[in-house]
């Protein structure tokens, strides 16, 4: 009744049987349509105290407003005192009560007490707006010095923006305020807090945020503010200086000079690192491409190969690989350094992979067989149900329903600790870390992202865990991949025979052994398909402005697909309506799966005879699913 008038989406909203003054910011019209019904079912419920829950709520439906008459918060120590009963507050009473359980910050963001992604917080600081404020001053006094200052400081904590300077200037607290946060860091260093404790406490981060946004001037004259700065500028512990410089409080040049010494011994300092993962840990220090010399890279590389010569090969040999590429690759970002030796760098890390290392990895790595059984009955269902709808088939292996999807959905949040893994793929050209989606040149997967999002909110209150859409594409993507195999079950000689009663070209006849030609044929078949198909649809399979001149330009399959979808997807609103054509994509062409075209043309993947088999297996299917539309649209 709640959200429909007010537009929320809460799950459950006790508050109204706790806090007055409610009608003030709730519209309570379907409530008080149905009084009456929940009165009586508030009979039947055996609880202490629920006359004064029933008087709490008939307070809010007949707007008997409640004003602020008592000292609720000690002027010097912020505590409640005198708690009242928690079921019969003023909303306000109990903003300001439930605020001052705020739990702590995550990196930018103002975390409450409790906190449930997308669905519940406690308390509801995300709801906070002026007009709150507003209401909020008003009830306790526009002068209340000790209410105004946790109003003030949550919200402007919570509305700040980074780099929006004229933004957060409108959202400033009072002076009274920015000198109470002043005076509480005066005594904590008083006091002799420790360093570490103050420089993470609310006031430090405030003011800071004061600094960052060029506002300072509004407590340069406060009379705590020489003694801030002192303190600030007289550690002696390096890491708390560092840690004050990054909240970018203004620190002596004589100690800048010791940040740089320091940070510049750090960053160039080799000595200390005595095994694989201290050096990974090293070359992953942001700064370091920006310091590094060639002498300084050839230690570097000297170490790399040191560990590779004397070392026992394990699985983390990869790791090692992956991030000394990485740093290799940012070091073309450093114009002081020798390109040629990085190129050559490069080349000879990956073909030590190719040659030696990968082979010893797979070596060291615990194999696990899974056995899977199906009856020659189901082994004959799946490829009766190929020959009678190809995209039919396709969702055996990549269910793209709202059914299947949620049920993946379910089954990741049953087990989040696997979103919050780097996967590494051990490749044979190089290893991979597959913990992210490219979504620069993939539409699809923004499609994807987007259908998520979608269904994360329809279905709110079914996850715990509340995965972002992002983490769970990674693992959708990756439970579609172990369906792969299902194409094994048809029968490669049959498809193959039906693809080529289907074609207006000449194709090799079906070999003993699948071979590199066999498979590399198809390729432009099934491209020709596609961009015929497009012209059934009214895409145009030209390249923009490319049509007339001298050398016709034609858009690649993977960006007509994509036009495809996404008129499929703006249309329907769901991916099962593009089955068909978002396997094809995934399957043939896509990076972020098998990229069968892609990887099998360049020679990335896909050669050897395993491999070649599945490739073959895959442009035969991708072929059929596109005839599969063909016979639809000339049958509708």
């Amino acid at each position: 009744m709640l959200n429909k008038d007010n537009n929320t989406k809460f799950d459950y909203f006790w508050e109204i049987f706790t806090d007055r003054n409610l009608f003030q910011i709730y519209n309570l019209a379907s409530v008080i349509d149905r009084q009456e019904e929940i009165l009586t079912f508030l009979k039947t419920i055996n609880l202490n105290n629920i006359e004064n829950i029933k008087n709490v709520l008939l307070a809010n439906i007949n707007k008997k407003k409640v004003n602020y008459h008592n000292s609720l918060i000690d002027d010097a120590t912020f505590q409640i005192k005198n708690m009242p009963p928690f079921y019969d507050l003023p909303w306000q009473e109990h903003v300001i009560i439930n605020s001052l359980c705020i739990n702590s910050y995550d990196k930018k963001d103002i975390l409450p007490f409790i906190w449930v992604p997308t669905s519940y917080d406690y308390p509801k600081i995300k709801n906070w707006n002026i007009e709150l404020i507003n209401k909020l001053k008003t009830y306790f006094g526009e002068n209340n010095k000790f209410t105004n200052f946790i109003i003030e400081t949550i919200y402007y904590l919570k509305e700040r923006k980074q780099g929006n300077t004229q933004n957060n200037k409108k959202l400033i607290p009072s002076s009274t305020t920015l000198h109470i946060h002043l005076k509480l860091l005066n005594d904590a260093i008083k006091a002799k807090t420790s360093a570490r404790k103050i420089i993470r406490s609310t006031s430090m981060r405030l003011i800071s945020y004061l600094f960052k946004d060029r506002i300072v001037k509004t407590i340069k004259s406060d009379d705590y503010f020489g003694n801030f700065l002192r303190w600030i500028n007289i550690q002696t512990d390096i890491s708390i200086e560092q840690a004050i410089a990054s909240m970018q409080l203004p620190i002596s040049a004589d100690n800048q000079l010791w940040i740089f010494k320091s940070e510049k011994r750090r960053l160039t300092n080799l000595n200390t690192v005595n095994n694989i993962r201290e050096f990974c840990m090293y070359l992953n220090q942001k700064e370091l491409v920006k310091v590094v010399t060639q002498d300084h890279l050839q230690n570097i590389k000297n170490r790399f190969w040191y560990f590779v010569s004397n070392s026992s090969v394990s699985s983390f040999f990869a790791t090692l690989f992956i991030d000394y590429a990485v740093f290799l690759n940012n070091c073309f970002n450093n114009k002081k350094l020798n390109r040629k030796f990085l190129n050559l760098e490069i080349i000879q890390v990956q073909h030590i992979w190719e040659t030696k290392i990968y082979k010893s990895v797979i070596n060291t790595m615990s194999e696990k067989e899974i056995e899977v059984n199906f009856s020659e009955k189901e082994t004959k269902a799946f490829r009766e149900l190929y020959k009678s709808d190809p995209i039919a088939f396709s969702h055996q292996i990549i269910p793209l329903d709202e059914k299947n999807i949620i049920k993946c959905m379910e089954k990741f949040d049953k087990a989040p600790l696997l979103s919050e893994f780097s996967h590494i793929e051990v490749d044979p050209l190089f290893p991979r870390i597959k913990n992210a989606i490219n979504i620069n040149h993939h539409k699809v997967e923004k499609i994807a992202l987007d259908y998520l999002d979608k269904l994360n909110e329809k279905y709110n209150g079914l996850f715990i865990n509340n995965l972002t859409s992002s983490k769970i594409l990674i693992r959708l993507l990756n439970f579609y991949l172990q369906n792969m195999p299902y194409i094994y079950f048809l029968d490669e000689q049959d498809m193959y025979k039906t693809v080529c009663k289907n074609q207006n070209y000449t194709l090799s006849t079906y070999p003993s052994n699948i071979n590199v030609g066999l498979v590399s044929q198809l390729f432009p078949v099934l491209e020709g398909k596609i961009r015929l198909l497009a012209s059934k649809l009214g895409i145009s399979p030209f390249k923009n402005n490319s049509f007339g001149d001298a050398d016709i330009k034609y858009n690649d399959p993977s960006t007509l697909l994509i036009k495809i979808i996404t008129i499929i997807y703006e249309d329907k609103k769901d991916l099962l309506s593009a089955q068909g054509f978002i396997f094809v994509y995934l399957v043939m062409y896509d990076s972020n799966f098998t990229n069968i075209r892609n990887d099998f043309i360049h020679g990335r993947k896909y050669i050897n005879k395993n491999d070649l088999d599945f490739a073959f297996r895959s442009t035969l299917l991708s072929i059929s699913i596109i005839d599969e539309y063909f016979h639809r649209i000339n049958n509708a």
